[in-house]
């Protein structure tokens, strides 16, 4: 009964942690993607362009569409809403992700 428990554990743990690791990937990028697009080192076409290359190279299931990348008063708002479906023991559970980070404008 333990072993079956410990499996079960481990096979949810095992579907569930790749799209923890994207986001916290995708998170990062964002907030970068905002540092340089506050200090005006970047335009918001280029910091869209990274974050899409991000996202292709991690497989994520968004489009080009979901990247908002704003400035709102002296703020630079850059963020992202996906979904990720993940099948466990054939019912669908959908994860709900949303990176953004805010830099202040120089």
């Amino acid at each position: 009964m333990v072993l079956a428990l410990f499996g079960t554990f481990l096979y949810v743990a095992f579907k569930i942690t790749p799209p923890y690791v994207n986001n916290y990937q995708l998170q990062d990028t964002v907030e970068t993607e905002s540092r340089f697009f506050a200090a005006h080192t970047r335009t918001e076409q280029k910091a869209r362009e990274n974050i899409w290359a991000q996202i292709q190279s991690l497989g994520i299931p968004v489009t080009q569409d979901a990247i908002k990348v704003e400035v709102v008063g002296r703020t630079a708002i850059v963020s992202v809403n996906y979904t990720v479906t993940v099948s466990i023991f054939g019912y669908d559970v959908n994860l709900d992700f949303h990176p953004k980070s805010e830099s202040p404008v120089f």
